[in-house]
């Protein structure tokens, strides 16, 4: 499997004992795989977890649509995927995530050796609860978790103004920075290979 899931499914046995929690694992090479991977596990698990995994991201769809008919959790840690069927995700809020990809861009942009910049991580972790689904499954979120507006985002923008959404933060990142006319930068669209109505 890809080297961050394997790494990620290490850690998350390692915790699961901690929790009395039982991981069941079912694998697939490329994206053909996912429908016959997911109803392996219909039966055997109470919720199924998604981390990062591209193969398993790219197919999202129908592990989403398996798992809700079978009225199985799923839970992720790309909180995108919240909005194409998850039950709940936590992990980095997208649009800051965005805003401090851009930051780096800037400085590269500015002159700044890609090896001079430090290694950064996400500055924020947001949980994402997807209301619908939970009807769907018949489980209600404690008042809690709905009341702490500080982590708790109560729906997802389209998937379809993601990109759009960060390309607008890189734009307006850029556009506070100082740069030469002829910077690359000042065609965004072409520095990053995407059409130029896609925002």
């Amino acid at each position: 499997g890809e080297a961050n899931s394997v790494k990620i499914l290490q850690l998350l046995k390692e915790t699961s004992n901690k929790y009395d929690i039982e991981i069941i694992v079912a694998t697939a090479g490329k994206t053909t795989e996912i429908s016959a991977a997911t109803n392996k596990l219909i039966g055997k698990v109470e919720a199924i977890f998604i981390s990062n995994d591209n193969n398993a991201l790219a197919a999202f769809g129908v592990i989403a649509k398996i798992a809700l008919a079978n009225k199985t959790p799923v839970f992720v840690s790309d909180t995108d995927m919240v909005g194409r069927g998850a039950l709940a995700g936590l992990g980095p809020n997208q649009y800051e995530l965005g805003k401090q990809t851009g930051k780096m861009l800037a400085q590269i942009l500015r002159g700044k050796a890609i090896k001079d910049l430090p290694v950064e991580f996400p500055q924020k972790i947001e949980l994402v609860l997807n209301k619908k689904i939970a009807q769907e499954l018949g489980i209600n979120f404690s008042k809690e978790i709905l009341q702490d507006k500080q982590h708790f985002r109560h729906h997802v923008l389209p998937n379809t103004k993601i990109r759009s959404l960060h390309l607008s933060v890189f734009r307006k990142v850029v556009k506070q920075t100082k740069h030469p006319s002829d910077c690359p930068c000042n065609n965004i669209e072409q520095f990053l290979h995407l059409p130029a109505n896609c925002a």
